[in-house]
């Protein structure tokens, strides 16, 4: 990794994401809980369609392409700019799912990107774009960013990610971990917004359960917007504090179910 720029100051919302989930820690589930939040741990085994996170805070990259390891991808570019340039329309459509991502240029210190998931498929989906106030162990404080996501390097592409993660082999809860999404039905549509700080910087917690914020560094000069989507099954319950917002087992991204748009280029930093 070259020589770092300088982090952008972290969100209130995303300090106290990544200081909530540290205080919800117990000595007796010790780095167990980080899963729990649906974030890359450190020390905790190997992440599926992530990869595990290092003791410096840098992913160890693992997946690859668009569909992140199932399914056939079909991709474009519109409005006027190619394939993986900054600001252009990208599309992405795997199996019966097609996500597109339009960023919204003049954002300042911060990536945002607004994106419609489209549904053409026969079975109920949920798409993994929510963070739920109640995690199954541990609650979260009620001023979190719902347009949080999470942010990896995978094959070399800075992702800026709305999924789950696997749980670390071993590792017990007091109450089963979920994460948060929305109803996709057949034929249904959902549109939503990520948004990140400028310059990027990876959102791993370390081993002082605070995310070290490394920056992600310069050789990294594409990103793409990634979306999970599970299917409904029973687990699947509405949300005490949200009707709206679906409470999920928390799972690693199925074949093909981890949607990522082409790379494109980061901007100017």
């Amino acid at each position: 990794m070259s020589s770092p720029v300088p982090a952008h100051p972290l969100p209130p919302s995303a300090r106290s994401l990544t200081r909530s989930l540290g205080l919800a820690l117990t000595k007796s589930l010790g780095w167990a809980l980080l899963r729990l939040a649906v974030v890359p741990a450190v020390l905790v085994g190997v992440v599926a369609a992530c990869g595990q996170a290092t003791p410096g805070g840098s992913p160890t990259p693992a997946g690859s392409g668009a569909t992140d390891g199932g399914g056939a991808a079909t991709a474009s570019a519109s409005d006027g700019g190619s394939a993986g340039a900054s600001g252009a329309t990208e599309t992405v459509t795997v199996r019966d799912v097609t996500l597109t991502a339009r960023p919204q240029p003049g954002s300042g210190s911060r990536l945002v990107v607004d994106y419609t998931l489209t549904h053409s498929g026969s079975a109920d989906l949920v798409a993994l774009d929510r963070v739920p106030a109640d995690l199954g162990s541990a609650t979260l404080p009620p001023d979190l960013d719902p347009e949080h996501a999470w942010v990896y390097v995978a094959d070399g592409v800075a992702r800026v990610s709305k999924q789950a993660f696997a749980i670390a082999p071993g590792v017990r809860f007091m109450a089963a971990p979920v994460t948060g999404g929305r109803a996709l039905p057949p034929g249904g549509t959902l549109t939503g917004r990520a948004s990140v700080p400028l310059p990027l910087t990876l959102d791993v917690p370390g081993d002082s359960f605070e995310a070290p914020r490394d920056p992600v560094g310069q050789d990294v000069r594409t990103w793409q917007l990634c979306i999970q989507v599970v299917e409904r099954t029973s687990p699947v319950r509405p949300s005490p504090d949200d009707p709206e917002t679906l409470l999920v087992p928390v799972t690693a991204p199925e074949p093909g179910r981890l949607l990522c748009t082409p790379p494109s280029a980061l901007p100017l930093r």
